[in-house]
């Protein structure tokens, strides 16, 4: 399942506009890059139909609609989520 950008344009009670739409659409892209990053990956094909990156892309990209700058850095639900994917994606530890 990948993020839905209306799902997720719902999910934070946005109208659905044209601008909300691109807004949030990139928010999204921004969220699964940053996650890919820090998991070392160049595709996210290895993490297809798995909920908790999903969550994770959702949860960033709602904190970046809230704090561009991620003035506080990433929450600790989104760090507890990235080390359990690196967990799954990693299993090695490299």
């Amino acid at each position: 399942m990948a993020v839905d950008t209306p799902a997720l344009i719902e999910e934070l009670n946005l109208d659905l506009t044209d601008e909300n739409t691109s807004l949030v659409k990139d928010l999204i892209a921004d969220s699964e890059a940053l996650i890919l990053s820090s998991l070392g990956l160049d595709s996210d094909s290895s993490l297809a139909d798995n909920v908790i990156y999903d969550r994770c892309v959702k949860t960033i990209a709602t904190q970046f609609y809230y704090d561009r700058t991620l003035s506080a850095g990433l929450s600790n639900g989104v760090q507890l989520m990235l080390i359990h994917l690196q967990c799954e994606v990693l299993p090695d530890g490299n």
